[in-house]
């Protein structure tokens, strides 16, 4: 999805242009996420089950997965180190700011974190994509 979203042209309007850049950099983290969660041989729904403190208990029904499976998944996963597969994801997702310095990520960071905080205090609490209320 990232070399999709990458391949596009980038918009003039400046607004624009940093929601496509961010939207890059997050299907970036996205597909890394894809390959870490393959490479730890989770199946799905077991890497939704890794969080349960942001697991929309809703969830289940709105993928359509019946109570076995779901426990099943559940069982599975009862000894899974979520923190393993997030720090993969982390490392999968690293090549994309090498090009930054120290200064400089610090400083991307400093600038998105409010838009960021901001644009999920917006969305639902509980949801399907894990984003915590308000704030990180």
């Amino acid at each position: 999805m990232a070399a999709a979203l990458a391949a596009l042209d980038r918009p003039l309007d400046p607004v624009a242009a940093l929601w496509l850049d961010c939207s890059v950099l997050r299907e970036h983290r996205g597909d890394g996420h894809l390959q870490a969660v393959v490479e730890s041989g989770l199946r799905w729904p077991e890497p939704h089950l890794l969080r349960a403190d942001r697991l929309d208990p809703r969830l289940q029904e709105f993928r359509g997965w019946d109570d076995a499976t779901w426990q099943a998944a559940a069982a599975a996963v009862a000894d899974f180190s979520a923190g393993e597969l997030e720090s993969r994801t982390d490392e999968l997702a690293a090549p994309a700011y090498e090009p930054l310095t120290d200064a400089e990520g610090a400083t991307l960071i400093s600038l998105l974190s409010p838009i960021a905080a901001r644009a999920s205090s917006a969305l639902p609490y509980p949801n399907p994509i894990g984003v915590p209320p308000i704030g990180f």
